[in-house]
Parts: C-alpha cells; structure tokens; sequence
C-alpha cells in the first residue's frame, strides 16, 4: 500500500485506479519496480499482474499490529470504533 501513500484523508479510501502518490523511499522504489515490470510487459507482451495485499498477519505478526496486540494483552480498549476508517486483513497460518 506504500505505493499509494500515507493516507487517503480527503478521500474515502485508496483506489487501485487513482493516482499513486508514495511518499517515503520505500513507497517510491515499489513504485518504480512496478512502473519498471509493466515497462517490461509493454516491450515484451509479458503478463504482470501487481498485487497489493492488505495487512498480512499470523503468529509472528509485527511492527504496529503487533503493537496493537500487546494493548490487548495489557487491556487497554481501543476505541477503533470510533475512527471512520476500514481495513481489510488476512490472517496467514503455515504449520
């Protein structure tokens, strides 16, 4: 989703068929390795198909999901209902 920027505030959500405004160097070098593979496609007739999944967490989960969850096991509310904001995750479990 770095591809698409930071925030979708003044819209009502992200949209694969918006503009992409990254905003940090890794959204910027997504951005350029997919404008790079569809280059490609285009020379070539090379079939790319650019797949941006939501939140992928499991087990191991990390960075602010995990953050999240530790509020969690402290008991800490979060008032997620009160943000206008929706997002979509999968949950990811190999045994």
């Amino acid at each position: 989703m770095k591809v698409n920027g930071e925030s979708a505030e003044g819209r009502a959500s992200f949209n694969a068929d918006e503009g992409h405004h990254p905003f940090d160097p890794y959204g910027i070098s997504k951005k350029e390795a997919e404008d790079a593979l569809l280059a490609l496609a285009e020379e070539t007739g090379m079939e790319v198909v650019l797949i941006r999944p939501p939140l992928v967490y499991g087990p191991e989960v990390k960075a602010n999901f995990q953050s999240m969850m530790s509020w969690l096991k402290w008991g800490l509310p979060l008032s997620l209902g009160a943000i206008d904001n929706r997002h979509s995750l999968w949950f990811l479990f190999i045994t």
